[in-house]
């Protein structure tokens, strides 16, 4: 009645005491997705029940959308890698289904002035939306936090069916823990070319810039399988 009469005030607190006896199912799809309502126990008594990815999912859903809530209750479900490990398959699932959210997207809490190194689910999501960048930028971090399990997962949702570029990305978090992914079959991405000169050995396949798979080396082993950029032609020593 608290809430018909729009007293969300008292609707809060009644609910904060009784909520325990309610079901996953009245407490996710009844009190957040149909009335509205969010409590301020509402993250800790789903972390009790291990279904802060739901909530998370129901908080990103329709016309209960509550950003804040959503945020709140990722961050908890990754508050530890353990955590991290059981929770970031749906977690990573619920996110990437709002990749094109314009409200998440601009969002000073994910893309604004909060340093992401103080902010777990800025990081967690930032490898979701933008591997290349964290990448670059926060990979030891990533990789320390979260751990190879969650980083790997993370970083798949956004090269499906690209394994070179999830592979290059991956190495850049920590080269030893991903090596194992090198792709065995380089031509089944066509833009990566195997060979330097067409059969005639006098025009080139590749011109400078061009990204290829290293192979053959013998005094640098540990380069092969490994992403390179033509620089020139050696004509002399015939190779790039």
């Amino acid at each position: 009645c608290y809430h018909n009469r729009k007293d969300l005030y008292h609707a809060k607190s009644l609910t904060e005491g009784c909520m325990k006896s309610w079901s996953n199912e009245e407490l996710l799809e009844t009190l957040v997705g149909k009335l509205k309502i969010f409590p301020s126990n509402l993250v800790s008594e789903c972390q009790r029940r291990t279904i802060l990815p739901e909530l998370t999912k129901t908080c990103l859903s329709g016309p209960a959308f509550n950003l804040d809530f959503a945020l709140e209750a990722t961050n908890q479900a990754i508050s530890s890698q353990d955590e991290a490990e059981r929770n970031s398959s749906h977690l990573i699932s619920v996110w990437y289904e709002q990749k094109d959210n314009i409200i998440i997207r601009g969002s000073e809490i994910l893309f604004g002035g909060i340093n992401i190194e103080h902010s777990n689910v800025k990081l967690f999501l930032s490898i979701i939306f933008d591997p290349k960048n964290v990448s670059k930028q926060n990979a030891k971090l990533s990789f320390k936090r979260f751990g190879e399990n969650v980083v790997e997962s993370c970083v798949s949702h956004t090269f499906v069916g690209k394994p070179h570029l999830l592979y290059s990305t991956l190495l850049k978090f920590d080269s030893k823990a991903f090596a194992h992914l090198c792709p065995k079959n380089p031509k089944s991405e066509p833009e990566l070319k195997p060979k330097g000169v067409t059969q005639d050995n006098n025009a080139l396949l590749f011109s400078k810039g061009d990204q290829v798979i290293i192979h053959s080396l013998s005094n640098a082993i540990h380069l092969n399988g490994k992403y390179g950029t033509i620089n020139e032609f050696n004509k002399k020593k015939g190779r790039y």
